[in-house]
């Protein structure tokens, strides 16, 4: 008698499978992403910016002595002449009032890094917002935000925020907010509608409007017959040691 080997069948949580599913999708477009050498570049760039913007505050605290290397009252009692050329103490040199210019461009380089990042995630959420909005309604709701992105694309960013910055005020934070605001008003919200538009037309959008208008107008239907909705994830479970 042949003996059979029975496989014992092990399911694998539904999360980690999505986590490799994720990780194998980011391992793809990394690979993508490092044959592009402007991106390499650009990364590259960010990271030193980063790296400068987070070390001043290591520095200050634990290598330099904050009554000569602070970026605003600093002071070098030993150089008796200001302003001084670089040298093993202060690498770039001092200014005419004797404050370290290494310290002074970190110092700046935070403020300067936390304000580019803030204003890049609010134009990014304020253009995709804008630009989804604008290709799933459509009519009225997209000539209004699209002429609104016509106008502030054809404004002078730097004219618009010297003229605010005289009459109010910024922080950073409201800088941020503004200079987010006339960028994702603008040309990117024509960009992400037009990636909107170019998904709304995909015949699996039709299918899922047509099956939640199904439902809407004939529950029965589907009461009736639920195996086959849940046939899909009776298969996920089922072949998840696939993923193993």
């Amino acid at each position: 008698m042949q003996a059979t080997s029975i496989q014992p069948n092990i399911k694998v949580p539904l999360w980690r499978v999505r986590l490799r599913l994720a990780w194998k999708s980011f391992k793809s477009n990394w690979k993508l992403f490092v044959h592009n050498p402007i991106g390499v570049i650009g990364l590259v760039i960010i990271l030193i910016f980063a790296l400068m913007a987070f070390s001043h505050p290591i520095l200050m605290k634990y290598v330099w002595e904050p009554r000569v290397y602070d970026p605003v009252i600093g002071y070098d009692t030993e150089i008796f002449v200001h302003p001084s050329p670089p040298s093993a103490r202060h690498i770039l040199g001092t200014d005419p009032l004797g404050r370290d210019i290494l310290s002074q461009l970190l110092y700046g380089t935070r403020f300067s890094f936390i304000l580019g990042i803030s204003s890049a995630l609010i134009s990014v959420v304020i253009a995709t917002t804008i630009g989804a909005v604008s290709a799933y309604y459509g009519g009225v709701v997209d000539m209004i935000f699209m002429r609104l992105a016509d106008v502030i694309t054809m404004l002078p960013f730097i004219a618009i925020l010297v003229v605010l910055s005289a009459l109010w005020e910024f922080t950073g934070f409201t800088l941020a907010l503004v200079y987010g605001l006339l960028v994702g008003f603008g040309g990117q919200t024509i960009v992400i509608k037009s990636q909107a538009l170019s998904i709304k037309v995909k015949p699996y959008i039709e299918s899922a409007r047509l099956r939640w208008w199904r439902l809407a107008h004939h529950p029965d239907a589907y009461a009736a017959q639920p195996a086959p909705d849940f046939l899909s994830l009776h298969d996920v479970h089922g072949h998840q040691r696939r993923f193993r």
